[in-house]
């Protein structure tokens, strides 16, 4: 009796621990590992400028309602990882020249300059990243990846900062929901002599469509590359209400928006699109504090558009 009766504790105790553990299961883990001296180099910079081998490109930008962009992928030795490029709002006539150039690029070297980015988005089968190591073979514009070229500012010395406005018939994302996201997204940060290891979960939220606000804490800073860096609170675009507080903001350096940033002051708001990437100062940072490696994922917003609709 004894015996049967521990069995049915074990077996209760063990379906209530399945039932409990069964949402953290569907949570894909990713690992990524970068090298120090990269962090240290592009900690304070907007963009990245980049020999890119292209192993695959997109014959055609997708439509404005999926996101307009023209993607391609490929490696390069700078970024040491898979990395995929896209030229935002490639359907737009003035990009023309670019995106003929990208969709033609497959089995060649470009040059190409833009925001770099590191977001937990497509891992795809793969759940390790490790900068310096084995690249999978390439072989479609969305290979498993963490790093973006993303959105291209230049390639092969043709300039796309214009690019750089709101998506006509795209949906941006929900402020709410995006930020909710990013702030409760868990991580874990380890650092070594040469590299630091990112531990995180799978997340998306591209393209958020929301209201910066300027206050006390957003003094504007010089990126190394020439862009702007600056905290700023993040509002619902439609009633101002609050939704994060003093959050990093990033401005690609010969973007119109940067000189509409440079231009607000104190207590001004501005409605913008932006982009999430992994934020490596902060990263940094949590690496030399092991009391704090236990925060939630390190995030900036990459600015990419005005809406000048508001």
């Amino acid at each position: 009796m004894a015996s049967a009766t521990y069995r049915w504790i074990l077996a209760f105790v063990l379906a209530v621990v399945s039932v409990l553990c069964a949402p953290a299961k569907c949570l894909a883990t990713i690992t990524i590992r970068l090298n120090n001296d990269f962090i240290n180099q592009y900690a304070n910079r907007a963009t990245i400028t980049a020999t890119v081998h292209v192993d695959a490109a997109a014959p055609r930008p997708h439509a404005n309602k999926e996101d307009g962009d023209e993607h391609a992928a490929g490696t390069s030795d700078t970024i040491g990882l898979a990395t995929v490029v896209e030229i935002m709002n490639a359907n737009v006539g003035a990009e023309s020249k670019a995106v003929s150039d990208l969709e033609d690029a497959t089995g060649k070297d470009v040059s190409i300059t833009g925001y770099w980015r590191i977001w937990p988005e497509h891992g795809g089968s793969a759940n390790d990243f490790s900068q310096g190591g084995t690249v999978e073979s390439i072989e479609n514009t969305n290979p498993p990846h963490v790093f973006e070229i993303h959105p291209i500012l230049a390639i092969d010395g043709v300039p796309l900062g214009d690019s750089l406005v709101p998506i006509s018939d795209y949906q941006p994302k929900d402020p709410e929901d995006a930020f909710q996201a990013y702030d409760r997204t868990r991580c874990t940060i380890a650092s070594g002599t040469k590299t630091t290891t990112i531990t995180t979960e799978m997340i998306g939220y591209n393209y958020v469509r929301y209201r910066l606000a300027l206050n006390g804490q957003s003094a504007l800073k010089s990126t190394d590359d020439g862009g702007i860096e600056f905290f700023a609170q993040v509002e619902n675009p439609d009633d101002s209400d609050l939704i994060a507080n003093k959050v990093r903001m990033i401005a690609a350096p010969g973007t119109a928006l940067m000189s509409k940033i440079r231009a607000m002051h104190n207590g001004d708001s501005i409605v913008v699109w932006g982009i999430p990437r992994v934020d490596l100062s902060l990263v940094r940072y949590r690496a030399s504090h092991p009391d704090a490696n236990q925060w939630a994922l390190p995030y900036e917003m990459m600015l990419v558009g005005v809406d000048d609709t508001q």
